[in-house]
């Protein structure tokens, strides 16, 4: 398995999402920002493997905006 990109890109609805989260980990869940960094890293990653993985084949790609 290779080494996973260190920022993988998101659109801009999957920033702002990212963002959002971030900001409710910091402040209603009032996380460790070593925590928070992680957490963030690592939903980067399957966000950018979804958005990617859903414009396979498609001409515009779907942004990652979770129900909410």
């Amino acid at each position: 398995m290779g080494k996973r990109a260190a920022k993988p890109e998101l659109s801009v609805e999957g920033e702002r999402e990212l963002a959002r989260y971030g900001d409710y980990l910091r402040v209603e869940q009032d996380l460790a920002s070593d925590t928070v960094r992680n957490y963030l890293s690592d939903l980067r990653q399957f966000a950018a493997f979804c958005e990617s993985s859903w414009s396979e084949g498609e001409e515009v790609a779907e942004p990652f905006s979770p129900p909410g």
